[in-house]
C-alpha cells in the first residue's frame, strides 16, 4: 500500500521502516504535487472544475510529501544526519505547499511584491515569474506552463515574492560571497568542535574537563549553556554556508550562460538577484520578536502563516476575539506549526533502524516544547526587558538567556549521535587547515 509506511510510523512508531536511497521513485512521487501546482497557471483559469481537482488531491499530496523521509533516506544513516534533515525539511515544506496550492483561489490571487530591476533581469516585465497580466500569457504555449510550474515548484518564495517584510533582493558580489563562505565555515568549525567533544566525552561538563577547565559551583550550568549556544551557532552557520554555496552556484550558472546557451527556466530558478544572506545577524537581537521575525531565517515564514497563523487568528476572529487576541492566537499558531515541523524533522533524521531512534509519543517532544514556549516569551518581554539594566546587556541578555534555557532540551534531542553524527570527522583527525577550508569538516 502506498501510504503503509506513513501509517505505520505513527501507529507502530517502534517498528522498523526500511528506507531506501533517493531514486527515480522520488520524482514519480512528486508528480501529483507538480500537477497540482501547474493547475494554478492562467491557462486553466477558465476551467473552474480544475480547482476541484486541486482541492481533491490535497490529502493525497500531503501524505505523499510527508512520507518521503520515511521511505527515502541518505545512507548510511549514521553519517547522513544533515542530509536527512534537509530532506525532511523539504518534504514538510511541500506538504504545506500541497495545502496552499489546493486552497488557492487561482492565478494571480493574492499580493505580490515587485522585483526591482537588475543586471540579471530576464524578462521585459521584471516581476516575479508568473506574475504577468493575462493578456501577456500565451495560453497555447505548453512550454510556458511547464516553465512557470517548475519555477514555482522549486522556489522557496512560493506564489508570493517577498520573504518577511517586503525584503528587497540585492545580489552580493562573488568575492563577498566567497569571503562569507570562509568566515562562516570557520565559525561552524569552532561550534562543531565543541559539539563533537560533547559527544565523545558524554556531556558538556565532561567536555570542559577535557579542555582543562577546573571545577567551580556553576560549571554544569555554564557547560550546558555553552553546549546549547554551540548548537545554535552550528545550525546558523550550516544553513548559511549551504545557501552561500547555492548563491555562488547561481553566479556560476549566469557566468556560464554568457558562453553556453541556457534555458530561461534555469536562469529564473538560479537568479543571483535573490542571492542575499538568509540570516540578518540574529546574534545582535535585543528582543525575541526581532530575533524570530527578522534576525532568524524567514524561509518558512509563508508556510507558518498559511498553515498556522492565519487559521488560528481567523478562528479567534470567528469566536469574537479582539485584535490583540487574534494576534496572540496567530503567534501561537505559527510557532505550533514550527514545533510540529521540527518534531517531524527529527523523526526523519532518526526513525528506526537508526541506532539512536526517535519514537513518537515515547520521547519527550523537546523541539515542539521549545517552539511553543517562544510566543510566551514574546508576549512577556515588553514587561521584562525594561527592568534589565543596559549595563548587563538589557534586551540582548534577555534573548540570550531565554533561548539558552528553553533550547537545551532541544539540543539534547537533536545533537548527540543524530545530527552530530559520523558524517563529521572526529576531532582526532583534524589538521590545522581543517577548519579553514569549506568541506573538510565532513567525513566523506
Amino acid at each position: 500500500m502506498l501510504f503503509e509506511s506513513f501509517v505505520k510510523t505513527f501507529r507502530f512508531p517502534e517498528e522498523i521502516v526500511v528506507c531506501r536511497f533517493p531514486s527515480y521513485g522520488l520524482i514519480v512521487r512528486l508528480l501529483p504535487l507538480w500537477l497540482q501546482c501547474s493547475l494554478l497557471h492562467f491557462k486553466f483559469s477558465k476551467f473552474p472544475r480544475l480547482r476541484s481537482v486541486r482541492f481533491l488531491i490535497i490529502s493525497t499530496n500531503i501524505i505523499l510529501a510527508l512520507s518521503i523521509p520515511i521511505d527515502y533516506c541518505f545512507l548510511p544513516r549514521t553519517k547522513s544526519g544533515l542530509l536527512n534533515l534537509y530532506l525532511s525539511v523539504w518534504s514538510f515544506h511541500y506538504a504545506i505547499k500541497a495545502l496552499e496550492w489546493g486552497l488557492a483561489g487561482g492565478h494571480l490571487v493574492g499580493k505580490y511584491w515587485p522585483r526591482p530591476l537588475s543586471e540579471y533581469s530576464l524578462l521585459k516585465l521584471d516581476v516575479p515569474f508568473g506574475v504577468v497580466e493575462a493578456k501577456d500569457v500565451d495560453t497555447n504555449n505548453w512550454i510556458e506552463v511547464i516553465e512557470w510550474t517548475t519555477v514555482q515548484f522549486f522556489s522557496p518564495r512560493g506564489l508570493q515574492y517577498g520573504w518577511g517584510q517586503q525584503i528587497q533582493p540585492k545580489a552580493s558580489s562573488t568575492l563577498r560571497m566567497l569571503r562569507r563562505l570562509f568566515e562562516v565555515n570557520l565559525v561552524m568549525a569552532l561550534s562543531l568542535a565543541f559539539l563533537l567533544l560533547i559527544r565523545e566525552k558524554g556531556s558538556p561538563s565532561n567536555a570542559l574537563t577535557a579542555i582543562g577547565v577546573p571545577e567551580f559551583n556553576t560549571r554544569m550550568i555554564i557547560a550546558e549553556g555553552l553546549g546549547t549556544l554551540s548548537f545554535g551557532v552550528f545550525l546558523i552557520s550550516a544553513i548559511d554556508t549551504m545557501f552561500t554555496q547555492l548563491h555562488l552556484f547561481c553566479f556560476l550558472i549566469h557566468w556560464l550562460s554568457s558562453f553556453v546557451p541556457t534555458p530561461s527556466m534555469i536562469l529564473q530558478i538560479f537568479n543571483p538577484t535573490l542571492s542575499h544572506p538568509v540570516f540578518d545577524s540574529p546574534h545582535t537581537a535585543t528582543s525575541l520578536e526581532w530575533f524570530w521575525g527578522k534576525g532568524w531565517h524567514q524561509l518558512f515564514r509563508r508556510d507558518f502563516l498559511i498553515c498556522g497563523a492565519l487559521p488560528a487568528s481567523g478562528l479567534a476572529s470567528k469566536l469574537g476575539g479582539g485584535l490583540k487576541v487574534q494576534k496572540i492566537c496567530g503567534l501561537f499558531g505559527a510557532f505550533f506549526v514550527s514545533g510540529v515541523m521540527h518534531e517531524y524533522i527529527i523523526h526523519g533524521i532518526a526513525h528506526a533502524p537508526h541506532p539512536v531512534p526517535h519514537v513518537y509519543f515515547k520521547e519527550f517532544p523537546s523541539a515542539f516544547f521549545f517552539f511553543l514556549i517562544q510566543p510566551i516569551g514574546i508576549i512577556l518581554e515588553p514587561f521584562i526587558i525594561p527592568h534589565i539594566p543596559r549595563k548587563i546587556g538589557g534586551g540582548w541578555t534577555w534573548v540570550l538567556l531565554f533561548i539558552l534555557l528553553t533550547a537545551t532540551p532541544f539540543r539534547r534531542q537533536y545533537a548527540d549521535f543524530r545530527l552530530i553524527d559520523d558524517g563529521f570527522k572526529p576531532l582526532s583527525v583534524w589538521k590545522w587547515w581543517t577548519p579553514l577550508i569549506p568541506g573538510l569538516l565532513y567525513n566523506f
